[in-house]
């Protein structure tokens, strides 16, 4: 073989070289490049973590542990229902992205920039964080002076997002324990709510079915319910008695504060625009959540049914629940300075 053909065929052979190391080092760099990419690192996620129910990086809440979050995840959603998008973002160098089961949004990837580059020069990313959108928030409404817990956590000022007066008005110039409203979000399960007064004692919880809040129930006084619950009872039957027309006012006014912005509604409401009845009779009566307010005014509640029997027609149930505000007088009788009707 001639000296010419020698090196051309080590030319070649080195061209040949060069090229195949070349291909390999393109591919590298574009396999780099590619994994690097915000919509690659979502992928992979999404089918590594979020479609096998792993959800590595997400802990638990503030509220739940993570035990929790991935088994409400993985009962609540199937993968294959599962769906990746991209959603736009207003940032430079910030990109998102949603989880959806069919229509519902299950949770958001925020992937950013992080300074950095690859082996290939190419910026790298990082996943700053995952919101989730598939727990259940809740209302609850508390007294200012008991101490509240929701599955361990005592609540702070932080969880507050309002804080209201006494809902019934009150005596110039007296002032209730405010009551706040706490919102709690990202919760998986049924809530454990504890209650306590600042004097240690367990204070009840129940759900409102109306208004869908939880709500903590002041121990109510049991001797002013033992004093004062019939006189509770009688001013309601009789207020439901003068507004269906079937006594004088003067019958319910011996229990009213004069002057008050109760004692004029009831004074100057047409009582006289109800269903023809040949009678009336009351049932299901309770009182209940008896709350001193201070020496001389307190708060109770009462509930009642009271059924008329209409004229040539079916009887009429009308369930009756107001709370009412007494109010001591000089003379060292109680009168109600307010009622409201409840939810």
């Amino acid at each position: 073989m001639s000296t010419f053909s020698k090196i051309f065929l080590s030319v070649v052979a080195a061209f040949l070289v060069l090229l195949v190391v070349s291909s390999f080092v393109l591919a590298a760099a574009m396999k780099d490049y590619e994994s690097n990419l915000p919509q690659s690192m979502a992928q992979v996620y999404f089918e590594e973590q979020v479609k096998t129910g792993k959800l590595y990086g997400i802990g638990g809440t503030e509220f739940e542990s993570k035990v929790n979050v991935v088994n409400a995840f993985t009962d609540k959603y199937k993968s294959e229902n599962m769906t990746l998008f991209t959603v736009t973002s207003s940032e430079n160098d910030v990109y998102k992205y949603i989880v959806k089961s069919g229509d519902e949004k299950v949770l958001t990837m925020t992937i950013v920039a992080n300074g950095k580059e690859s082996k290939f020069g190419f910026p790298t990313h990082i996943i700053e964080k995952i919101d989730l959108h598939f727990g259940n928030s809740i209302i609850l409404r508390a007294p200012a002076d008991c101490i509240v817990q929701v599955n361990g956590v005592k609540l702070e000022e932080k969880h507050r997002t309002s804080q209201s007066a006494e809902d019934i008005a009150l005596p110039e110039g007296i002032e209730a324990v405010p009551i706040y409203t706490y919102k709690i979000n990202n919760l998986f399960k049924e809530p454990d709510i504890v209650a306590k007064d600042q004097n240690g004692n367990n204070l009840q919880v129940v759900y409102n079915e109306t208004s869908k809040e939880y709500e903590v129930l002041q121990n109510q006084d049991e001797q002013l319910k033992e004093n004062y619950g019939y006189l509770a009872r009688t001013v309601v039957r009789t207020y439901a008695t003068y507004m269906q027309n079937d006594c004088k006012f003067g019958d319910i006014a011996k229990y009213l504060q004069k002057g008050t912005n109760t004692y004029n509604y009831i004074k100057t409401s047409e009582v006289g625009w109800v269903w023809a009845h040949e009678g009336f009779d009351f049932s299901d009566e309770w009182c209940g959540e008896f709350k001193k307010i201070n020496e001389n005014v307190f708060t109770c509640r009462v509930k009642m049914t009271q059924t008329l029997h209409l004229t040539d027609k079916q009887p009429y149930k009308d369930y009756i629940d107001v709370t009412l505000c007494f109010n001591k007088q000089a003379s060292g009788t109680y009168l109600v300075y307010s009622l409201k009707g409840n939810r």
